[in-house]
């Protein structure tokens, strides 16, 4: 739920509300939110709208209120015209025995647009195969869900904050890519 003195809305491409059960991005108004960016005008008039902030959160809500993140507006990806969220495909890879970690990056792809690229970290002494987690995906998302490709690393890389570095593996596709 939203703290005391926040107002939430889920909205849109359009801008217009989202309705329950379907993913939007999350924005937020009240007395606690900053003024702007300092010395960057253009960037504070991308997140600010008339007094709402657009987080960059995309969400969803229930019938009861309650929010749950569904991913970044900068990491969602469109394939074949479907918006692909790769925190859900990260979370269905994470659920497989072998799978310690699992990051999803999207990629240009000719005819799609883009296409998911999955980087998994195995658990220690564990095997899979890129068939492995393929049938593994496909079981459990819709087909523009699952990746297209699927790298498994030794390590993934982490960046200042301690979150996996996507930028860092979106530069690895882009390489691996055009070999």
């Amino acid at each position: 739920f939203p703290n005391f003195h926040v107002d939430a809305s889920l909205r849109r491409e359009d801008g217009s509300e989202a309705n329950s059960g379907e993913v939007g991005e999350l924005f937020m108004r009240g007395p606690h939110l900053f003024a702007g960016y300092w010395n960057n005008a253009e960037e504070t008039t991308n997140v600010l709208q008339q007094g709402w902030l657009a987080t960059g959160d995309l969400m969803t809500r229930d019938e009861e209120g309650y929010y749950f993140v569904v991913g970044r507006k900068k990491e969602m990806y469109v394939s074949g015209g479907e918006n692909v969220y790769p925190t859900q495909v990260e979370r269905v890879l994470q659920k497989h025995g072998a799978v310690a970690l699992a990051a999803v990056v999207g990629v240009p792809h000719p005819k799609w647009g883009e296409t998911g690229w999955a980087f998994v970290q195995l658990h220690p002494e564990c095997t899979c195969s890129e068939a492995d987690l393929l049938a593994w995906c496909s079981q459990h998302l819709a087909s523009f869900q699952c990746p297209a490709r699927f790298m498994i690393v030794d390590d993934l890389p982490v960046g200042d904050s301690g979150k996996v570095d996507k930028r860092a593996l979106s530069r690895i596709a882009a390489a691996t890519n055009n070999d």
